[in-house]
């Protein structure tokens, strides 16, 4: 238990006094807190005795700051991407949102104090971003307070609990391509404006068809190389991810590893880009810009993305603009629309479970008309059988079936 005592001595012919809170902690450590006033010593005491009986009590003489305890969090990330455990991208997700939005915020807080009400401020004091974005920054701070936990810099988890308590954001549905636009957009990436460069417009060309017909992500696409391409045997070998720092990594999961049907004109479309464009590099990756860099997403969205869904017809100008990514959704759904199994669609498209396929992909096309059509065949299948059979073969009504009451 913890006790409070009056401290009383003379300081250069002053009489001074103080009350001091003592204590052991849960390791056995004897500690002490001084304050000027008694109410504050008690407030302090009572409060030491609450979180020691509940287990969560950390001495304020090694309780660590936000600060501190998000350096710790990155250098620990640090190590884990020199490992290969998470990828450079994910690593400046944290800095960036660690430096830029936490730490300037609540830096200076001693961790183990952080309250419901200290999140709550932090978020309403950050920029005007996105609902999504905020969340993202929150997810980060449970991270660092995962860890923090785990080194006993605090005891009682507050991040974790503020994120369960605020929700979480809905996810705007992606906006996705329907066969008329895919169909669209696939015509106009064959036909080259004037003035556009050949090349340009080749590796547009080749990424929309790839993304369309076989399901491939960006990166994925960026990532092929040489000897992951059978032209002969029409085969594409995703094996790698091209990161945004132009880093070769394999897939997330096993499952991202896997061969995909290549339709035969997209075999014809990428032996004319390695006959014609190839630049030579030491990792045999197809699709590179002309100095032998990497085709950044960004470039790819502004420069060949955007100018493609204007030539299409299919910018909006409301900003709602249709995603690279959204050729993936159509591929996926365009394979289950011709009757592509779902496990064979999941494995196409790198899942590991066909439900996630299902959730992320199938949805605009399990309902809606295919519904409708299921329930057509269902009542024109048992109609038939009703109209068909003899009359005297049909049941005649039973103490246990139901009578509609007549007119």
């Amino acid at each position: 238990m913890a006790s409070v005592a009056k401290r009383e001595w003379i300081y250069e012919g002053v009489k001074k006094s103080a009350y001091v809170v003592r204590y052991f902690d849960e390791t056995g450590t004897r500690r002490s807190k001084q304050f000027a006033r008694f109410k504050e010593a008690d407030a302090y005491r009572k409060k030491v005795e609450s979180e020691m009986e509940s287990g969560i009590h950390v001495a304020a003489s090694t309780a660590a700051t936000v600060k501190s305890v998000c350096i710790g969090f990155l250098d620990h990330a640090s190590v884990r991407m020199d490992k290969g455990q998470i990828g450079r991208s994910r690593y400046e997700i944290y800095k960036n949102a660690i430096n830029r939005h936490i730490v300037p915020h609540l830096g200076a807080k001693k961790i183990k104090d952080l309250s419901w009400s200290d999140l709550e401020d932090w978020t309403k004091k950050l920029p005007k971003l996105s609902t999504r974005t905020i969340e993202s920054f929150v997810v980060v701070f449970k991270m660092v307070e995962d860890y923090a936990i785990k080194r006993g810099y605090m005891k009682k988890s507050v991040v974790r609990e503020f994120r369960r308590d605020s929700g979480t954001a809905k996810v705007k549905p992606i906006k996705t391509f329907s066969a008329e636009s895919a169909a669209a957009l696939i015509r106009t990436a064959s036909e080259r404006p004037a003035g556009k460069v050949r090349r340009v417009h080749a590796v547009t060309e080749c990424c929309v068809h790839i993304a369309a017909f076989c399901g491939l992500r960006y990166g994925e696409i960026m990532g092929l190389t040489l000897d992951s391409v059978d032209i002969d045997n029409r085969v594409i070998r995703v094996r790698h991810n091209l990161t945004a720092w132009d880093l070769l990594k394999g897939p997330k999961t096993e499952s991202g590893k896997r061969d995909v049907p290549m339709p035969a004109h997209i075999g014809e479309m990428i032996r004319a880009w390695v006959k014609e464009f190839y630049v030579d590099n030491d990792r045999g990756l197809i699709f590179r810009s002309r100095n032998g860099g990497a085709v950044g997403q960004g470039n790819f969205k502004t420069h060949h993305w955007y100018p493609l869904l204007k030539a299409a017809g299919l910018w909006d100008a409301g900003g709602d603009q249709l995603h690279f990514h959204a050729l993936r959704h159509f591929a996926a759904s365009a394979m289950i629309e011709h009757g592509l199994p779902l496990p064979d669609v999941a494995s196409l498209m790198g899942h590991s479970k066909f439900d996630m396929t299902l959730q992320v992909y199938a949805h605009p096309i399990i309902g809606g008309h295919r519904r409708h059509a299921a329930f057509e065949r269902m009542t024109g299948s048992l109609l038939s059988a009703v109209q068909e059979a003899p009359a005297a073969s049909l049941p005649s009504p039973t103490s246990a079936t139901l009578s509609l009451p007549r007119a």
